[in-house]
């Protein structure tokens, strides 16, 4: 695999072909060597790192340490939650977003804080919960969903729409449907 260490043997745990034939892999290889990467191409001759362990994450200034649950769509793009280090110290947890014309990027990261409601701010403290499988999903059209825990014990489901660079909508819909936007990714639900 491009960009991969030398001499490492990797296993799949992740295949996805689209329609226009590019494929989506998720690699990776336990152990003291620990290392996990997504690769994108039309064949193995265009196969190319979207982004690997061991190297910066995009929008942050720390390093991608581990991936834990993925999605990709028949566009092309990829979501994925991943933990970060800064200066060899656990940073966190963040959910990273690819398209192929524009990259890889940040949609948000544990410390972010949301706008729920009026006067209503509220700090993500994870994106990753122990008793869940939290798998993002991300729909054809782009849409991404994922669950957030919040700082007061309350948590929520929220959309991002990938690829919207530096300009993600946010909308909250309660128990009563209340809607409201403002940049950053949007709560669908809370509890």
């Amino acid at each position: 695999m491009p960009g991969a260490p030398s001499g490492t043997t990797l296993g799949a745990s992740l295949v996805h072909v689209d329609p226009s034939g590019r494929f989506t892999l998720g690699a990776g290889v336990s152990g003291p060597d620990h290392f996990q990467g997504f690769w994108q191409g039309a064949s193995a001759a265009d196969l190319h790192p979207i982004v690997m362990t061991g190297g910066p994450a995009p929008g942050t200034n720390d390093t991608l340490d581990f991936i834990h649950t993925a999605a990709v769509n028949d566009a092309g793009q990829l979501a994925f939650v991943g933990d970060l280090t800064l200066n060899g110290t656990a940073d966190g947890t963040g959910i990273f977003a690819y398209d192929p014309a524009i990259g890889l990027q940040l949609i948000a990261r544990i410390g972010d804080t949301v706008h729920v409601g009026p006067g209503d701010v509220r700090t993500i403290s994870a994106l990753v919960h122990p008793d869940l499988f939290d798998t993002p999903a991300l729909s054809d059209t782009g849409t991404l969903l994922f669950r957030v825990d919040f700082t007061d014990g309350s948590s929520g489901l929220m959309l991002a729409d990938v690829p919207e660079p530096e300009a993600l909508s946010l909308v909250i819909l309660a128990a009563v449907c209340l809607v409201r936007r403002r940049t950053g990714p949007t709560i669908v639900a809370q509890s």
